[in-house]
C-alpha cells in the first residue's frame, strides 16, 4: 500500500495528517537503512570482540546511560512545550525554551563529567563488570573515553528534539543513521587494521562519532532554518519557565522508571549470570528490537501532531488516530509470534555458530516485545498530551514489579529468561493502567 493511500485510513484535519504521512515516509526509509545497518554492524561487532568482551561493553554502556537521568525529563519536557510554542507561533517563547534548557543541561552534564573522571579511578570496574581477564588500566580509559564523550553528547543531541517538537521525527532517525554509518566504516577498518578486541578504540568510535555529528547538526540547524531559536544568553530565562519545569520534573520520574527497566537490563543479566548471558540477551533482543521499531516508527512522528492538536483542542483527530495506532500494534503482535517460532531459523543465517541463542530465552525476550507493543500507543498519546501523571505515579510500582520478579522468576527458572519476564510483567500493569486514564483525557473537553 503506497503511503499516499494511507490518508483513507487516517483522520483529516488540516495539515497534520499530510505532514504525519510525510514523516511515516521518511522514516521508514530511514529505518530500513537503519536495520540493514544493525544487521551488519552485531556481527562485525562479535568478529572484532570476544563473546566476554562483547558482554562487557553492552553492560558498559547500559550503566554509562543510567547518567541520562539526570537531564531530569528536561528533552521530554522541552519537546512538549516546544512544540506548543511552535503550534501558537510564540517564537520568542521558543527561543527562551530552547536556550534555556541548552544551559541547565549545559550545568549539569559538565559538572558531573568533573565529578565522574576523578571517581572514575576510584570504582572497582574489573569487580563491577565480572572483567577479570582485562587490565585495570585499559578499563580506566575504556571509561573515561566513555563517560567524556557519552555526556557532552547528551547536551547536544538537544538538536533531535528540536526537529521533533517541529513534527519533524524523520531528522533524528537520519543523524543516527549517520552516526551508525560512520561507526560501522570504522569498526571495519578497524578490523582490518587496528589490534582485534581493542575496547578502548571501539568506545572512542562508538562513542566519539556521535559527539562529533551532534555539534555538526547543531551549528547546521541554528545557522539555518532554526536561526530564531539559535540558543543565547540573553534568552534565558529561569523564571518564566515555570511550565517546562513542572512538565520535566514528572517526566525525569518517568525517565528514571525506564532507566531502570530497560536500559539495566544487561547489567542485572551481569549481576545474576555472566557476560556470556549479556550477549545472548543483547543478540536475542536486537532481532526483537525490529518490530518495536516498526511500531515506534509509526507512533513517533505522531507525538508532536498529538501536542499540537492538543493545544488547539482537537479531540477527535487525536482519538481517531489513537484507534489506527491500536489496530496498527495488533497486526505488528502477530508479527512478533512468527518471529519466535522461526527465531533459531533467523539466528543461523545472521550470525551463523557464533552465539547459541536457547529457544526459551527467544520466547521471554518476544513476550518483551509484545508487551512494549501493545503499550506503546498509549505511553507515546500521554506523553504527548503532557498528561503523564498516572505514569508518575505508577513508577514505584512498575519498579518494585520489575526487582520481585526478577528474584522470583530466577528462583523458578535458574535461567536469563527470567529478566525479559520480569519486564513483561511490568509492561502489562502500565498496559493496565494507561489505557483507562488516557480514554478520560480525551473525553475531557
Amino acid at each position: 500500500m503506497k503511503f499516499n493511500k494511507l490518508k483513507r485510513f487516517l483522520p483529516q484535519y488540516g495539515g497534520l495528517t499530510g505532514k504525519y504521512i510525510q514523516q511515516l515516509a521518511g522514516s521508514a526509509l530511514v529505518r530500513v537503512f537503519g536495520i540493514v545497518i544493525t544487521l551488519l554492524y552485531i556481527p562485525l561487532l562479535l568478529d572484532y570482540l570476544s563473546e566476554e568482551k562483547y558482554g562487557i561493553w553492552v553492560t558498559l554502556i547500559s550503566i554509562i546511560n543510567w547518567i541520562r537521568i539526570f537531564d531530569v525529563g528536561l528533552g521530554n519536557g522541552l519537546r512538549n512545550r516546544l512544540a506548543e510554542a511552535l503550534a501558537l507561533e510564540r517564537k520568542d517563547q521558543a527561543k527562551m525554551l530552547v536556550s534555556t534548557s541548552y544551559a541547565i543541561l549545559i550545568a549539569i552534564f559538565v559538572s558531573i563529567l568533573l565529578v565522574m573522571l576523578p571517581l572514575n579511578a576510584m570504582i572497582d570496574w574489573k569487580g563491577v563488570l565480572k572483567a577479570q581477564e582485562i587490565p585495570a588500566a585499559e578499563l580506566r580509559m575504556l571509561t573515561s573515553i566513555s563517560i567524556s564523550f557519552i555526556l557532552l553528547g547528551f547536551i547536544l543531541q538537544t538538536v533531535t528534539i528540536v526537529y521533533a517538537a517541529d513534527g519533524n521525527s524523520v531528522m533524528g532517525g537520519v543523524i543516527q543513521l549517520v552516526i551508525n554509518v560512520i561507526c560501522l566504516l570504522l569498526l571495519w577498518l578497524a578490523k582490518l587494521y587496528a589490534l582485534k578486541g581493542n575496547l578502548v578504540l571501539l568506545a572512542t568510535i562508538i562513542t566519539g562519532v556521535p559527539l562529533l555529528v551532534y555539534l555538526f547538526y547543531s551549528i547546521y540547524v541554528f545557522s539555518g532554518k532554526y536561526s530564531f531559536m539559535r540558543p543565547s544568553f540573553s534568552s534565558i530565562d529561569f523564571r518564566n519557565s515555570g511550565n517546562l519545569f513542572k512538565l520535566s520534573w514528572q517526566f525525569f520520574i518517568i525517565q528514571i522508571t525506564a532507566t531502570i527497566l530497560y536500559a539495566s537490563m544487561p547489567f542485572v543479566i551481569m549481576r545474576f549470570f555472566s557476560p556470556k548471558e549479556v550477549t545472548q540477551y543483547n543478540i536475542a533482543s536486537t532481532i526483537f528490537n525490529f518490530p518495536m521499531t516498526v511500531v515506534a516508527l509509526i507512533t513517533s512522528p505522531v507525538g508532536p501532531l498529538v501536542t499540537q492538536a492538543f493545544a488547539r483542542n482537537d479531540r477527535l483527530w487525536i482519538s481517531k488516530m489513537l484507534s489506527y495506532m491500536k489496530k496498527v500494534s495488533w497486526l505488528i503482535s502477530g508479527g512478533v509470534v512468527l518471529m519466535i517460532i522461526m527465531s533459531g531459523l533467523i539466528y543461523r543465517v545472521w550470525i551463523g555458530s557464533r552465539v547459541e541463542i536457547p529457544f526459551a530465552l527467544s520466547v521471554g525476550v518476544g513476550l518483551y516485545a509484545l508487551s512494549y507493543i501493545l503499550v506503546n500507543p498509549f505511553s507515546v498519546f500521554l506523553n504527548s498530551t503532557g498528561n503523564v501523571r498516572i505514569l508518575v505515579i505508577t513508577a514505584p510500582l512498575t519498579i518494585l514489579t520489575f526487582a520481585a520478579c526478577c528474584y522470583f522468576y530466577t528462583w523458578i527458572f535458574h535461567s536469563v529468561v527470567s529478566i525479559p519476564l520480569a519486564m513483561v510483567t511490568a509492561n502489562v500493569l502500565g498496559l493496565l493502567a494507561q489505557a483507562p486514564v488516557l480514554r478520560k483525557t480525551l473525553q475531557s473537553a
